[in-house]
């Protein structure tokens, strides 16, 4: 799935990343729209909200037949785990904040420690 998405997207003018193979760019409007990606995951951003919105389009016709691509605008978004924050002009703010609490609470519903150690060395070495 990969190599036809990366061929549809170059097919569409995309270049690719040398440093990262989930992530094209492509000028438009004289502005970069950035797509990354990872399996079923988009992250897409450009200046103009409506190449986003014609971007879904695009992927709709492509891919429409496996479910709906959907857009989320707006200034914070969750991806892949991580929480992007761009109120603020000109920077992002990235943080995992949720998503180390969700690990948290699940290891904690999961393992219930019953025993406490003074020290994390085994008894036998003592």
């Amino acid at each position: 799935m990969y190599t036809k998405f990366r061929g549809d997207l170059e097919g569409k003018g995309y270049a690719f990343n040398p440093y990262h193979p989930c992530v094209a760019n492509k000028i438009i409007k004289r502005r970069q729209h950035t797509v990354r990606f990872h399996v079923d995951d988009l992250m897409c951003s450009h200046k103009d909200p409506k190449v986003n919105d014609d971007f879904v389009k695009w992927l709709n016709k492509l891919y429409g037949n496996h479910g709906k691509v959907t857009l989320t605008c707006g200034n914070i978004h969750d991806y892949l785990g991580m929480t992007f924050e761009f109120s603020v002009k000109g920077k992002v703010m990235i943080d995992m904040i949720n998503y180390m609490e969700s690990m948290v609470d699940d290891f904690s519903t999961k393992f219930k420690m019953k025993d406490t150690a003074p020290t994390p060395a085994a008894k036998d070495y003592m």
